[in-house]
């Protein structure tokens, strides 16, 4: 699994460590990635993430469908917009 955000590509190992104190993960994936080019340097990613988890006490959206946008500036991809939405159960 690799997490891909405006902070850069992080391993399975690396998203663990960062998940605050009082976090229970019971269960988390991501799946249905796809990416359209928008332009020569710009993309746009979508994905799915499901997950089984608790932080401060509040259940999180069991689903949700991400979507993402990156333009190439500089020789470097950036995150410009990142966006969440629930998916209805």
């Amino acid at each position: 699994m690799l997490w891909v955000s405006g902070g850069g590509i992080q391993n399975k190992a690396d998203v663990l460590k960062s998940i605050p104190t009082g976090c229970d993960v019971k269960s988390f994936s991501l799946s249905g990635f796809k990416c359209v080019m928008l332009a020569e340097n710009a993309a746009l990613l979508t994905y799915t993430a499901e997950q089984n988890t608790i932080c401060g006490g509040k259940a999180n959206p069991p689903k949700v469908r991400a979507t993402a946008n990156y333009v190439k500036r500089n020789g470097k991809w950036l995150e410009a917009l990142y966006m969440e939405a629930i998916v209805a159960q």
